[in-house]
């Protein structure tokens, strides 16, 4: 009986050591898992930044690149690279905030925002992406600071 007990209590032990051990095995793992969506996340956004349709060199995006890149999203080669992203550019600085979408005719004064693609299935799961960008007027051969945000479909 007493032989019994001690099995008893050792297979408890062993189970309680698995339970900690296992804990912090999944904890390492959502940590790791975090720390490769970061990784990912960095990847995307500097993929897109430094597509040569958009760039004016490195780690900025030309104004005027953006609204021609808009009359060809409908190709099935930027459908590959944007998959299923959202991607908006938003201007903050100089310009107060209008929330009024820059096209042809309103560009560059009027307007407070560029759609690079906005063509995809959404669904509930998202991530989303922002991240600092210069942008370059090269009509004023001026320069704006801007946010680019992409949000990517699950």
């Amino acid at each position: 009986m007493e032989m019994i007990f001690v099995l008893l209590i050792l297979i408890i032990i062993i189970f309680i050591g698995m339970f900690f051990y296992f804990s912090f095995s999944l904890k390492g793992i959502k940590e790791k898992g975090e720390e490769l969506s970061d990784i990912d996340a960095t990847i995307i956004t500097d993929s897109i930044i430094g597509i040569p349709e958009i760039s004016c060199g490195v780690n900025c995006i030309d104004s005027i690149k953006l609204l021609y890149l808009n009359t060809r999203m409908d190709s099935d080669y930027y459908k590959y690279v944007f998959k299923n992203m959202r991607v908006t550019i938003k201007i903050l600085y100089p310009r107060p905030s209008n929330d009024v979408r820059c096209n042809i005719n309103n560009y560059p004064l009027e307007c407070d925002y560029f759609v690079v693609n906005d063509n995809v299935k959404i669904t509930n799961t998202r991530e989303v992406i922002q991240s600092a960008v210069p942008l370059y007027y090269p009509l004023n051969e001026e320069y704006a600071f801007g946010l680019i945000k992409i949000e990517v479909f699950k």
